[in-house]
């Protein structure tokens, strides 16, 4: 059975390095317990190009 394909969105990304808030790719994680969103990998921030795989994702814009 295949696996369904994550919905990747746009949100903000808090860079720890520059300390710039920069849009990015984002998707969302079903874990067992919880659900949460988690930086597409290997994306880079525009300012520094430091990667942004630890950085911040605050609340995604979406409707309820």
């Amino acid at each position: 059975m295949n696996k369904p394909q994550a919905k990747t969105e746009t949100g903000k990304v808090y860079c720890p390095i520059c300390t710039h808030t920069v849009d990015a790719q984002v998707h969302r994680i079903r874990g067992r317990y919880a659900r949460r969103l988690a930086v597409k990998p290997g994306q880079r921030c525009p300012h520094c190009a430091a990667p942004l795989d630890a950085g911040y994702i605050f609340r995604s814009g979406r409707a309820a």
